[in-house]
Formats: C-alpha cells, sequence, structure tokens
C-alpha cells in the first residue's frame, strides 16, 4: 500500500517526444506527463541547454531559431526530470519535416542523384538492388530473381549521399492521423498523394510512379497507383511499404499486397541525420511500478518484452509508472491508473529511444481473479481455509505472515493437486479436501496471507492476497508458531512441496522442523 503523504508527490515526469526535428522558425508543443496523477503540485521549469539553437516557454512550446542541437528539461518542484533533445537540421531546397521526419523533397532518380522535381517519377528499383528502370518502355537486363538480405546493404544503395531509404517507422509516420493528413490530388499534371504536417503546415508530394512487375518486368499503374519501399523485410520474399491509389492508402506488409522483392518501385528518402551516434538507440524498459506495491511491480529481464500476472479480486485498479533503462528514452502508453475487469486486463508502453527512430513495446497482462480464490473464517486461535478446485492446477501454495510488506514469513502451507496437505500436519487440520484448519493463533492479531494455485510448469494460474484479524484482546505479540529453543529439522522442500534427499547447496527451498516450524530458505553458492 502507498502512504497518502507520498503519494501527493511527482514520482516521474515523461515527455511525447524525447528527440524532435524541427526547421529553424517553426514551433512544436512538447507535452509532460506527470505520475501519479493525483500529484499535489505539477509544477515544472522548462529549460533549454541552448538557447541559440531553440528556446522553450514555461507553457513547453519550443522555438527553433538556428541549425544545431539542444536538449530541453522540464523539472518538477522535487527534482524528477524529463529531456528531449532538439535537433535543427541544415536542411537544403530538397528537404522538408513532416512529423518529425526529414524526408527529399524529390524521388531518386539515377544511382545517386534526385529526379528533376517533386512530381518527377524518378526510377524504379529492386530492393538490395542498384540497378534502374524507368516507368516507361522495356527493362533491358532484368533479374527477376529474389533479391536477398536483411537490410538494403550500403553498396547497393541508390539515394544520394547523405540520405537513406525510410524505415518502418518512418514510413509509418506518414499515417498518422493525428498529426498527418493526406489527399490524392494532382501536381503539374502528375496524379500522387500530397501530405501535409497538421502542426507546421509542410507539405509532401509523392508521386504516383507506378512499378514494375517482378517476374516479367513489365511496366505498370503509372499516374494510378504508387508503392514506396522502405528498409525493412518482412520476410524472404516481402518488404514493408507504403502503397496507395486515388482510393486508399496502406501500410503493406504481405505478398498479397505486391511487396515483393523482385519488383521495382520508387525510392522516397530520408535525411541521414536521424542516424547519429551521439544519440542513443537504447529502448529496453527495466520495470514497471505497480501502485509501488513490490507484489505488484514487474521486472523485464534481458530480452523479455511480455510479462503475465495474477492478481486478487479485491485489487480492482493498478496505477502504472514505467523505468526505462536510458533515462532519455521516453514511454508512452497506458501510464498512469487503470480500472481493472474480471479476467486479464492489457497494459502496453512503448519504448522510443533517444534516437527518436528505436522503438520497443512491452506488454502486461494483468489477471484479476473472477472471484475470491479462498473462504477465510478466523476464530480467536485459528482460522478455516476453504477453497475450490482449480483447473488444471498441481498444487496450492498458502502463505501466512506478520507483516504487511510481507517479510516476516509465518508459515508456509503447501497442497496437492487433491487439495490434500502435502507435509505432515504440526499446526493444523485437514478434515476434507481443499479445507483447513490453522491453529494456534493470537487472538486479536492480524495475518496476512498469499494464496496461489500453481500449474506443473509453475505457471501461476490464479492468486489471492488479503488479510485476516482474530476476534478477541490482543495478547502478547505475534511471534512464529511454534517457536521453541530446542528442535531438529524433519525434512526439506522444493517450492512445490516435493520432499528433497538433502539440503540443497544453493536456492529457494523450504525447511520444516519437528516443532512444525516451517522456514523458507534462500541460500547462495
Amino acid at each position: 500500500m502507498v502512504d497518502n503523504v507520498d503519494s501527493l508527490a511527482v514520482i516521474s515526469v515523461h515527455f511525447n517526444k524525447t528527440t524532435l526535428y524541427l526547421n529553424a522558425g517553426h514551433t512544436e508543443q512538447l507535452t509532460a506527463t506527470l505520475l501519479p496523477e493525483s500529484a499535489a503540485d505539477k509544477t515544472l521549469t522548462w529549460t533549454s541547454s541552448d538557447n541559440r539553437v531553440a528556446t522553450i516557454n514555461e507553457e513547453g512550446v519550443i522555438t527553433a531559431l538556428a541549425v544545431g542541437r539542444t536538449t530541453v528539461t522540464a523539472t518538477s518542484v522535487n527534482g524528477k526530470t524529463a529531456t528531449c533533445t532538439v535537433i535543427v537540421p541544415d536542411l537544403a531546397e530538397e528537404s522538408v519535416v513532416i512529423n518529425g521526419v526529414v524526408w527529399a523533397t524529390r524521388n531518386v532518380g539515377v544511382s545517386g542523384t534526385f529526379a528533376e522535381n517533386s512530381e518527377s517519377y524518378g526510377m524504379l528499383y529492386q530492393w538490395n538492388r542498384n540497378n534502374a528502370w524507368s516507368v516507361t518502355g522495356d527493362a533491358e537486363n532484368w533479374d527477376s530473381s529474389m533479391p536477398t538480405g536483411d537490410v538494403w546493404e550500403q553498396e547497393n544503395n541508390p539515394t544520394p549521399a547523405g540520405y537513406r531509404l525510410p524505415s518502418i517507422d518512418e514510413i509509418q509516420s506518414l499515417l498518422d492521423e493525428s498529426n498527418v493528413s493526406n489527399e490524392w490530388t494532382s501536381l503539374n499534371g502528375i496524379n500522387g498523394r500530397l501530405f501535409t504536417d497538421k502542426t507546421t503546415g509542410n507539405t509532401l508530394f509523392l508521386p504516383a510512379s507506378g512499378s514494375r512487375d517482378g517476374y516479367n518486368s513489365k511496366a505498370q499503374n503509372a499516374g494510378y497507383a504508387g508503392t514506396y519501399w522502405s528498409n525493412t523485410p518482412s520476410s524472404n520474399a516481402v518488404i514493408y511499404s507504403l502503397s496507395f491509389s486515388y482510393n486508399y492508402i496502406e501500410f503493406t506488409y504481405n505478398y498479397n499486397s505486391g511487396s515483393a522483392r523482385n519488383h521495382a518501385y520508387p525510392i522516397r528518402p530520408v535525411v541521414d541525420v536521424a542516424i547519429d551516434s551521439t544519440l542513443s538507440s537504447n529502448a529496453n524498459l527495466l520495470s514497471v511500478f505497480m501502485d509501488g506495491n513490490p507484489w505488484f511491480d514487474v521486472i523485464f529481464e534481458e530480452g523479455q518484452t511480455s510479462f503475465y500476472r495474477n492478481v486478487p479480486f479485491t485489487t480492482d485498479s493498478l496505477c502504472a509508472d514505467p523505468d526505462p533503462e536510458d533515462s532519455k528514452s521516453n514511454v508512452s502508453g497506458d501510464l498512469g491508473c487503470k480500472d481493472l475487469q474480471e479476467g486479464e486486463n492489457i497494459f502496453t508502453f512503448t519504448v522510443t529511444a533517444e534516437d527518436g527512430k528505436t522503438q520497443k513495446t512491452y506488454t502486461i497482462t494483468i489477471n484479476r481473479s473472477i472471484s475470491e480464490a479462498i473462504s477465510i473464517i478466523p476464530s480467536e486461535d485459528n482460522i478455516l481455509i476453504t477453497w475450490e478446485l482449480i483447473e488444471n492446477a498441481e498444487g496450492y501454495l498458502l502463505k501466512i505472515y506478520n507483516d504487511e510488506a510481507h517479510t516476516q514469513l509465518e508459515q508456509i502451507m503447501q497442497f496437492d493437486a487433491n487439495g490434500q496437505f502435502v507435509a505432515e500436519l504440526r499446526s493444523g487440520s485437514m478434515d476434507e479436501p481443499f479445507s483447513y484448519t490453522l491453529k494456534d493463533l493470537l487472538s486479536g492479531a492480524t495475518y496476512y496471507y498469499s494464496f496461489e494455485a500453481v500449474a506443473a510448469n509453475n505457471e501461476v494460474l490464479l492468486s489471492q492476497s488479503g488479510n485476516f484479524t482474530t476476534p478477541g484482546e490482543t495478547v502478547g505479540v505475534i511471534e512464529p508458531l511454534h517457536a521453541t529453543v530446542l528442535r531438529s529439522i524433519t525434512g526439506y522442500y522444493n517450492m512445490l512441496g516435493m520432499k528433497l534427499s538433502k539440503e540443497p547447496a544453493s536456492g529457494m527451498y523450504i525447511v520444516i522442523y519437528d516443532d512444525g516450524t516451517v522456514q523458507k530458505v534462500v541460500r547462495k553458492e
């Protein structure tokens, strides 16, 4: 449980962008999100590391002034910060910024050059090949074999110096309807799609350059349709691409959409300024703090992007605060608090690295129990615990603690798939399956518990946690059950309740003493 006073302080600050490309003379609003939403003072102080390049006002509006780079920072009253790298590029006439991406204003012509103007079709290229063909006439020296490679290799790159093929994210940024509009139109008699940045008013025209069939080299659809390459394969035969005509526009990635590698399409490159070794590409998410409760917090191992956690029925909401590995990266998605429905609830987070291009998406599935998993009826010195058979469960684990933080373990009880206790009964009794009485408790005392139903592969199928208070006046202090000076060990058990032949040299295991005391041990080599 999070202390009410602490919950009023700002825990973290997040920006909607961590890298911003902005032409000199233009402005853009930077949006900051503070967690938790209930923070008492959300005042931010805004600063720019180089006001000669760009300034930022107290409302978070950035104004680009001159070519260069600066870092803008928002700082909360208690010192929590978020940063965004602002790059003001030295743009030539053939470049324009649309939704933060610096695009060339013309298609690629003959290898290493641009087409004559923005409405020129340019030349058509097979993926990862440097041979060029026009949109009309016969194609000499056509190669119908399927090009290979996981990237468009530099030696085959036909874009002019300082440019490269766009990434998946850069192509998809043109389809971001919240920031970019597009329409089928004609420019100097040439049909195509016109993209307009809703913030800056900048425009980008992509002519409907048509294509050449990969197997017979036939030129087709010039003036009627356009498909533009990305630098990323979808499969051994297909490449992600942008495809459009007068009545549709889509991001394609399957063979039926026509993005086969041996087809020939035009290329609209982007400025290579985005590939900058000084900007981190780290988009890793270390953990997500859930309500500040260590039992609900999620830690992602290296390479892990999804997590599944069961929570009890009594947990009807959770507040998520993601913690990226790189403080200069940006996290978007299900920030803040979210009401939980019975069953599975999905939290999704997208981490964008400082370079503004590298992204990773993480998902956390929170499975809220459909109903109370167990029933606990306390009396003055014992409790009756009952529960239902859980489908596919190979065992059940019930832990009793003396403290809310679950650090002072009182007792562990383990049951098999049939609801039977797996160790000799010392401090309780079992009259029937799925019904157990824990004895020798203090009267008037509060205990805390966690209950789990576990499958054969150790997956937790259902969990529940809470507390109960025995009736009567408090007598003495809560100490471990059956504490005694003279006792001996009767056996060692693993966490699933299976008896071990000897004490493990390392790891986590259970020790049961002859006085009934149960102890969890974590031992390092």
